[in-house]
């Protein structure tokens, strides 16, 4: 690993985030209008939802509340957007399309993702309002409880290849197997704690259709549109960064690298987007009790099965990158 930054990363991270986030923003339409049972023509017009809500958002005037932390709740929603676009410096899109090519990228990204409880506390805390406040400490509950067993199922991906960077492990894919067939459960448990991290579907007990609001109660106009932005870019990039530990990155025929690694990406997501209106929303505790009684121990069991195969089975694991 070179850990070379290039210069063209951010504008074109930035452009696919923009590109991502309207995909996502229009499945979201597409999932909701169908499950509420709607006629053709509302499912036409959702590619434009995302664009109505965003200017209708940006025209309203933004809040206020009494002696808010002013600068703090205005912070938010730029450092959670701004975690995001520092997560995917590291994303491959190809073995060589990638924005800054850590030797460490898996630890670079999990921190990044770990930084989002900042953000989420930073808007809780900001308004000076208890119902916000109440969403950031319980993001803080969920996310101690679900970056365990992230971290552990991660490491378990790195082990076949024997490196952090992410361009490594998707290689190292290409030539054993992909990480979705030889660890299936470490699969699941990505997808769940990708939900948690991003606190969608189930998880979406930070936001407005909680029952207390959520951490943007307080938020409107340009702030709340930055927020609602970064929620569905933070959900895109946990989806992405599914595609070099599990699905062997750019990895495919005919097609080039990295258009592969982007339509495995939007299937991802979209899998993900979709879950917000197929699956109920739970108590907390109930998920709580799911990742300290269930998630952690089966991945720490998931990561001892790895390792074992490694030490039975040593030749299988030679053709590493």
């Amino acid at each position: 690993m070179s850990g070379a930054f290039h210069p063209w990363a951010a504008p074109v991270a930035l452009g696919l985030v923009l590109v991502g986030v309207w995909w996502l923003a229009t499945m979201d339409a597409l999932v909701r209008a169908r499950v509420a049972g709607a006629g053709w023509r509302d499912l036409a017009l959702a590619p434009l939802d995302p664009l109505r809500s965003g200017l209708r958002l940006l025209l309203k005037e933004t809040r206020a509340t009494e002696i808010p932390d002013a600068a703090l709740w205005r912070a938010a929603p730029v450092l959670l957007v701004g975690l995001v676009l520092a997560a995917l410096a590291v994303m491959p899109l190809a073995p060589d399309l990638i924005g800054a090519d850590l030797p460490v990228g898996v630890v670079y990204f999990t921190a990044m993702f770990a930084l989002v409880m900042v953000a989420v506390f930073a808007a809780g805390w900001g308004p000076n309002s208890k119902y916000p406040l109440i969403a950031g400490y319980r993001f803080i509950g969920l996310m101690l409880a679900y970056e365990m067993p992230f971290a552990i199922t991660i490491i378990a991906v790195a082990l076949p290849a024997e490196s952090l960077a992410l361009g490594d492990i998707a290689a190292a894919q290409k030539a054993i197997l992909w990480n979705v067939v030889l660890q299936p459960v470490g699969f699941l448990i990505y997808l769940l704690c990708a939900l948690a991290v991003a606190f969608w579907g189930p998880f979406e007990i930070i936001d407005s259709p909680d029952v207390a609001g959520g951490a943007e109660l307080e938020m409107g106009g340009a702030p709340l549109a930055a927020w609602r932005f970064g929620h569905y870019a933070l959900l895109l990039a946990t989806s992405a960064f599914a595609v070099p530990l599990f699905l062997a990155g750019g990895h495919g025929p005919w097609l080039p690298p990295w258009a592969w690694s982007v339509l495995k990406v939007l299937l991802v997501a979209s899998l993900l987007v979709s879950l917000r209106h197929l699956l109920p929303r739970l108590r907390l505790d109930w998920f709580m009790r799911v990742a300290w009684i269930f998630l952690i121990p089966l991945s720490l069991v998931n990561l001892f099965l790895v390792g074992l195969l490694m030490l039975l089975f040593p030749g299988f694991f030679e053709g590493r990158s």
